[in-house]
């Protein structure tokens, strides 16, 4: 049981020193090829519009589907069975929602002050249109790794970061 845990905390620490790695990896090269510039500007604040939005109703929606799915532990193909039922309807929805968001996107960004003027608000309205698509998997991500969780299995989920 100890070599278990001991086992899974020193996996965790590497996983997820990895990913820390990773991501100043990628700030430093974003930072090095494109510097201090509107455009760089206009695509973090592109890349931050899906992460907000979705970024909270994915981790609700893991906390809400933990329970649900542990009712089919016993049973593994209902418990598939509704993994699957589930992510379809997620997968539905988030694209349902980024097409209409890719379409009133350009529109709706004029009303958020950004202090950008409206060539960069232009620019960051066409990134947005594009970067809007990732919240379908932002939100497939949470319920993964509560299903992966939930049957104990903790170094992939946060292998999300690499």
């Amino acid at each position: 049981m100890k070599k278990g845990i001991v086992f899974t905390a020193i996996s965790l620490t590497t996983v997820t020193t990895i990913s820390k790695f990773t991501g100043l990896f990628r700030e430093i090269s974003l930072a090095y090829l494109f510097g201090t510039s509107f455009a760089m500007d206009a695509y973090l604040v592109a890349l931050i519009i899906p992460t907000i939005l979705f970024e909270s109703f994915g981790e609700a929606l893991r906390l809400a589907f933990i329970p649900l799915i542990s009712n089919y532990l016993d049973d593994p193909k209902r418990q598939w069975a509704f993994f699957n039922n589930i992510i379809n309807f997620i997968l539905v929805l988030t694209f349902s929602f980024s097409v209409v968001s890719a379409i009133f996107v350009p529109y709706i960004i004029h009303f958020i002050p950004l202090g950008f003027n409206s060539d960069n608000v232009k620019l960051i309205g066409d990134l947005a249109q594009i970067t809007i698509f990732i919240i379908i998997f932002t939100s497939l991500t949470p319920l993964s790794s509560g299903l992966l969780n939930l049957k104990n299995i903790y170094v992939y989920p946060e292998m999300t970061g690499i």
